[in-house]
């Protein structure tokens, strides 16, 4: 009983440690970093949403795996999300971790029909 409490506290000492490296993505520690395209697919069927995506990032500054912290709503955005944020690149040694926020929204067409006045008789 005393070793699984023992190893409970380690494994929560850890998480918070490791929660606390998460930063925000700095412009100066990236060195590539494409933004995900909104498909096709989405559009076609109206699907918008926001999220946070947490990147663990490798030493060497490759991105290792991609966790979704709260979720877009659909998996179909959640996935171009994970997939544009896996080939994401940093300057090696300066991060850890990174929490991404994205939003997919589909904005009106901006057509504002041009006013035409009457003809006069």
């Amino acid at each position: 009983m005393r070793r699984c409490v023992v190893l409970v506290m380690l494994v929560f000492a850890a998480s918070i440690a490791f929660a606390d490296s998460i930063s925000k993505p700095r412009k100066e520690d990236l060195i590539y970093a494409p933004r995900p395209e909104y498909p096709y697919e989405a559009r076609l069927h109206y699907l918008q949403g926001s999220g946070s995506f947490i990147l663990r990032v490798r030493p060497d500054g490759t991105v290792a795996r991609v966790d979704v912290e709260d979720s877009t709503g659909a998996p179909l955005l959640d996935q171009t999300a994970i997939a544009a944020y896996s080939k994401w690149r940093f300057k090696p040694g300066r991060v850890k971790a990174v929490r991404v926020p994205v939003s997919f929204t589909m904005a009106p067409y901006p057509y504002t029909p041009k006013y035409v006045p009457p003809k006069s008789r």
